[in-house]
């Protein structure tokens, strides 16, 4: 995510905005090996039309902020340096994943044992799970639902993006998550927002998608508040966009400035609003406070009003009730990485153009890096082909 101020808005107070820069220091005080435990995760989580999708949308209102050195290519878990905070926070992600794995092994094998026909969908499950690398080599897709990612560390020092992708009996899980560089520690919450997602994903709980990708925002959010410390809340922090995907319909859930954008008939949707000041000046300039050419110009539009870390959220968009999909559909979770360097018109051409969801990504990264940017930030995407 590009260097952005962050902004508190709320009623009759004034904006409070400020920055801060990745603490260096902090990250050499210790190193966790993503590749390591990335195994042990993935390990362990494998044996487990257009106005009518705007209509399905709901906005609950409640409470970009980071140049050119090339990590190891064709690795699919390796990690940044990071605090040893997480560290011990991974080990415990870890071997409460081992006893989660050990209760449904037990539980699979009542199963199998009293309906085999069935074991061919729990030893297909498939998990995925990207940080800090530009290139990764992720299992085949599966199923009706084709996959494809990108993931580049762009022209930026450190990789501040994550990605993971799950196929459960429910669907195609997928997050995408950006962690704003401008402040500490970015890379690390969006890696606990990617590991605490999936790790609520594979828990299985209870039936259905109503309300299920809230409900894991808020143990997300839960996870990075305490994982920061009330201190450390609103230095620190991560934007989110999450799908849960079936065969003919489909969840998403947002929080911050990253995409979620459905491709239908040639047309590119975004479905999520962006949580920045822009928003807000707008709200201003429609009420007379303020005229729009004071909003549109205004510096610091694009910083964010909501973020995984900011204490309690502001702003949280998500889908009200599952949104149908028709074949030849594609869903895209983009960082802004992406979006701000290619047009909707290039994204959609790509789209076009390339039916295969991977070819597509791989055409999106070859274009971007094509630009040639001096600071081209991280860029990560998620592609869902239906």
């Amino acid at each position: 995510m590009e260097n952005k101020e962050y902004v508190s808005v709320s009623d009759n107070t004034a904006v409070q905005n400020g920055t801060d820069t990745l603490d260096t220091d902090a990250l050499s005080t210790g190193v966790l090996d993503m590749g390591t435990l990335g195994t042990d995760i993935l390990e362990t989580v494998m044996d487990e039309a257009e106005e009518a999708v705007l209509e399905e949308t709901i906005v609950v209102n409640g409470a970009d902020a980071a140049e050119s050195e090339k990590p190891p290519k064709d690795a699919l878990l390796t990690g940044t340096a990071i605090a040893a905070e997480v560290l011990l926070i991974g080990a415990l992600v870890v071997l409460r994943m081992r006893r989660k794995r050990k209760e449904q092994k037990e539980n699979r094998d009542t199963r199998k044992k009293r309906n085999p026909q069935n074991t061919a969908i729990y030893q297909d499950r498939v998990s995925d799970m990207a940080v800090g690398q530009p290139k990764q080599n992720f299992p085949p897709s599966t199923g009706q639902i084709r996959v494809g990612k990108l993931h580049n560390i762009g022209r930026r020092s450190t990789q501040q993006d994550s990605l993971g992708v799950m196929e459960t009996p429910e669907g195609i899980f997928a997050v995408v998550a950006d962690g704003m560089g401008g402040l500490s520690d970015g890379d690390k919450v969006s890696q606990t927002i990617v590991m605490t997602m999936l790790q609520e994903i594979s828990e299985q709980r209870g039936t259905g998608t109503a309300g299920r990708l809230f409900e894991m925002v808020f143990h997300v959010n839960d996870a990075v508040n305490r994982m920061l410390g009330v201190r450390s809340q609103y230095v620190s922090g991560s934007t989110v966009v999450a799908v849960l995907a079936g065969e003919e319909c489909f969840d998403w859930i947002s929080v911050g400035d990253s995409r979620v954008c459905l491709y239908r008939n040639g047309r590119l949707i975004q479905l999520n609003r962006e949580h920045n000041y822009e928003a807000e000046l707008l709200w201003q300039a429609v009420n007379g406070e303020i005229t729009f050419a004071e909003a549109r110009n205004d510096p610091k539009r694009r910083s964010l009003t909501s973020f995984i870390g900011m204490g309690k959220l502001k702003y949280i968009d998500g889908s009200l009730r599952p949104i149908e999909v028709v074949p030849g559909d594609c869903l895209l979770l983009m960082s802004d990485g992406v979006f701000n360097t290619l047009s909707e018109k290039e994204i959609g051409t790509i789209l076009q153009t390339y039916p295969d969801p991977q070819q597509a990504a791989e055409a999106m990264e070859k274009q971007i890096l094509a630009y040639n940017r001096p600071k081209q930030d991280n860029f990560t995407a998620v592609l869902l082909r239906f």
